[in-house]
């Protein structure tokens, strides 16, 4: 691969920026503080991206944010075997708010993106092999081991999946040992369990049999509550039917008042009319008496006739008996005629004696009522309750309710003692049966972690004693053209630069910084020719020999020579030591 051009439209302080580049060497040569390392980082960002987690310690995708505003990105051209592209890729603050296209510059046309980052399209590695080999950032590159870069250097390539992560794994699997011992339950934390186990027990046992002479207290406070709400009941009914006894006897002496005073009443409207009728009625004119004189005087006249021998018997018997009639006649006619009645006097007293009668009934009903009534409330018979009874008995009751609220109360503390007594042993029980499910499992862990670790590790030596020798013939070769003072530098079947000495293999990290950048760089040219087997990438050197001398760096332009024949190298610098 070749990068042709690019053009950068804001990337952190670079602004507006257009780069040509050529095949083989490209040294880009600022001043410090120009932007050497944010060009760097655009390129790989550009097939890569930029990660938007804190735990990233560079914080990339904040730290190139554009202080001045602007769009955060830009493009890049380039050329493959496949044919010339170009990338567009805009960041945002976020991954997710991004955006890439990807153009094919020949049929001048978007193409469908790739589901994977460009990086690993292109090239066939992902973004920490990437940086792990093709990027040497200043200062930043030295070579660390790499299961992933590994595998392919090895040409393990049909057991990629498998021994890629091979040495992690076996270090997954001592942590995971050491993990399970840790979590492994300790003899004395089961002893503690079954202690505890068995106090909760005992106490369970005691606060059973307070439960049960509670419960032998409660009943017999409830069966005295039972026969005093009994009694209370009786009372209840009694004194119930008291009351109504007491209010029909109410109820018939106020209906005997009421029919008293209607009797009163009555009895003297009756006395009223009785009055009335006496005083209203006309007094009979006598005539009799003076007919009678007269007709006596009449006789006598008759009488005398006769005797004087003026007329006969007949006569005088006549005029007797004549005279008898008319005076009774007279008299009859003239009693009549004198004691004449008013026809509206004798209505009015037709209708007062009618309510007269009418009011004599009425007495007669009401004094029959009385009676009734008064029979009624001699039946009735009402007896005299005395309360002081019912009071004590419901005294009773609600001291005894009292008491037996005390008891519940009571009965309900020890249950939920006792609840949480049965929880407790039931954790108690669950936790020592878990603990033992959890060491029997453990130690089944243990031994195939174990045996895994075994085999794993006999693997990685037989993998390592077939090819490592040829990674050190090839490292060797490239160190032949530099002077390491006869100091001897192998790689070790972790892929990591070690240094034999007569006391074995020293770290690498012993070496001056200048030996590590110089064999850094070594490692990182056979790692290139070995990992990159789909596309041989453009290389970024950000200004990694700043820390070699003249003698050294000059013996390291001829291999940068003969690499940059195979490989696209684009050097950024601040100096003319590293021109060709």
């Amino acid at each position: 691969m070749r990068i042709d051009k690019l053009h950068i439209e804001n990337f952190g302080k670079l602004q507006n920026l257009d780069l040509n580049f050529n095949e083989g060497y490209n040294q880009i040569k600022k001043e410090n503080g120009w932007g050497k390392t944010t060009l760097s980082i655009f390129l790989k960002a550009m097939f890569y991206g930029m990660s938007a987690s804190r735990d990233n310690i560079k914080m990339e995708r904040k730290k190139y944010f554009p202080w001045q505003g602007g769009i955060y990105g830009g493009s890049v051209d380039l050329s493959t075997e496949q044919g010339e592209y170009r990338i567009i890729r805009q960041f945002g603050k976020t991954p997710e708010s991004d955006s890439i296209n990807l153009i094919d510059l020949k049929a001048n046309k978007e193409l469908e993106l790739p589901k994977i980052e460009l990086g690993d399209y292109f090239f066939g590695v992902g973004k920490d092999t990437f940086e792990m080999t093709a990027f040497l950032p200043q200062l930043k590159f030295t070579s660390s081991g790499s299961d992933k870069i590994s595998a392919s250097v090895l040409g393990l390539e049909k057991f990629k999946y498998d021994l890629a992560n091979l040495s992690q794994a076996i270090e997954n699997i001592k942590k995971k040992v050491s993990l399970l011992k840790k979590v492994k339950p300790k003899q004395l934390e089961i002893d503690i369990i079954k202690r505890e186990l068995d106090s909760n027990k005992v106490q369970l046992e005691n606060l059973q049999s307070e439960l049960h002479l509670l419960n032998e207290k409660i009943k017999e406070k409830e069966n005295f509550l039972s026969q005093l709400t009994h009694k209370d009941e009786e009372y209840d009914k009694r004194l119930k039917q008291h009351n109504i006894k007491i209010e029909e006897k109410r109820k018939f002496e106020n209906e005997l008042v009421k029919k008293s005073e209607e009797l009163n009443v009555l009895l003297l409207q009756l006395e009223e009319l009785r009055n009335f009728l006496v005083e209203d009625k006309p007094k009979t004119k006598k005539v009799w008496p003076y007919t009678l004189i007269v007709g006596i005087l009449c006789v006598i006249v008759v009488v005398v006739l006769f005797a004087m021998h003026l007329i006969n018997m007949l006569v005088s018997s006549l005029l007797f008996v004549s005279i008898i009639v008319l005076t009774f006649a007279i008299s009859y006619f003239f009693t009549i005629k004198m004691n004449k009645i008013d026809p509206q006097k004798l209505k009015e007293e037709e209708e007062r004696k009618s309510q007269k009668d009418e009011i004599a009934k009425n007495i007669e009903t009401i004094q029959k009522d009385i009676s009734e009534i008064k029979n009624k409330l001699e039946e009735l018979n009402v007896e005299e309750l005395s309360d002081n009874d019912l009071e004590s008995v419901r005294e009773e009751i609600y001291n005894t309710k009292i008491s037996l609220e005390k008891l519940y109360s009571e009965e309900n503390m020890l249950l939920r003692d006792k609840d949480l007594l049965i929880e407790k042993i039931e954790n108690s029980n669950d936790e020592l049966l878990q603990k033992k499910e959890v060491n029997k499992t453990i130690d089944e862990k243990l031994d195939l972690l174990n045996l895994t670790q075994e085999l794993l590790l006999k693997a990685n030596e037989n993998v390592s004693s077939r090819f490592v020798k040829p990674i050190n013939d090839a490292f060797s070769d490239i160190l032949k053209n530099i002077n390491v003072y006869s100091r001897k530098f192998v790689v070790d079947n972790t892929f990591s630069i070690k240094e034999e000495t007569a006391m074995g293999l020293k770290e690498f990290d012993y070496s001056s910084q200048g030996y590590q950048d110089i064999l850094s760089f070594c490692m990182r040219m056979y790692l290139i020719k070995e990992v990159f087997k789909q596309e041989k990438p453009f290389v970024i050197l950000d200004d990694i020999f700043v820390n070699l001398d003249d003698e050294n760096l000059e013996k390291i332009k001829p291999i940068l020579i003969e690499f940059s024949k195979e490989f696209q190298i684009i050097y950024i610098c601040c100096n003319s030591r590293c021109s060709m």
